[in-house]
């Protein structure tokens, strides 16, 4: 069953179409099986895996030892306290991110720039060295247009609020479910409640 829905979804991907691989006359285009919106509607899901079943083999999947591993999404925190980053670093290990911390606006801007696939920055507005963090999220916002930014501060005013053109900004003190959910609604995931 499991193979019928992995041949399932290799035809769903390729289209219709697969690549069947006797042996000795290397990969040759054949026709997967029709599967048809009653099929669908019905939600029928032992006609689709049949219909799957009747795959000619194709390529090889992956190897056990070739398994696709998806990193969760590296998130950089940008404060000059280095309380706040431990506290915030360990939960968001804890939910399942990556995270690099930094001390300062020049620091987390080089590292943006480095290359490292940062998804997501999360950000204090006042921090010594020259650079608020209003300022970093600008930059990131031009330089990176898909890397989302939240600012975090306890002094924030009315006309920060008005000049700041990123995603959010939280007001210090804040709880970390509020952080949690505005991490999850930049990278557009869907939070996991408890029932």
């Amino acid at each position: 069953m499991v193979s019928g829905f992995c041949r399932l979804c290799v035809s769903l991907l390729a289209r219709d179409t697969s690549l069947a691989s006797p042996p000795g006359r290397g990969s040759i285009p054949a026709k997967a099986p029709t599967l048809t919106a009653q099929m669908f509607e019905r939600d029928d899901l032992s006609a689709m895996l049949s219909a799957a079943d009747s795959l000619p083999d194709v390529v090889p999947l992956l190897e056990a030892d070739d398994a696709l591993t998806v990193e969760p999404p590296l998130i950089l925190i940008a404060d000059d306290e280095e309380l706040i980053r431990e506290v915030l670093s360990e939960s968001l290990e804890r939910w399942g991110y990556r995270c690099h911390t930094v001390e300062n606006a020049a620091a987390a801007l080089d590292y943006v720039r480095g290359g490292e696939g940062v998804a997501l920055l999360v950000s204090d507005i006042m921090m010594p060295g020259g650079m608020t963090g209003i300022e970093l999220g600008t930059v990131v916002h031009l330089e990176f247009p898909n890397v989302p930014v939240i600012l975090m501060t306890g002094f924030v005013t009315a006309a920060e609020r008005a000049r700041w053109t990123g995603d959010t900004i939280l007001q210090k003190p804040f709880r970390l479910n509020d952080l949690r959910k505005a991490i999850v609604s930049a990278l557009g995931e869907k939070l996991n409640e408890p029932a």
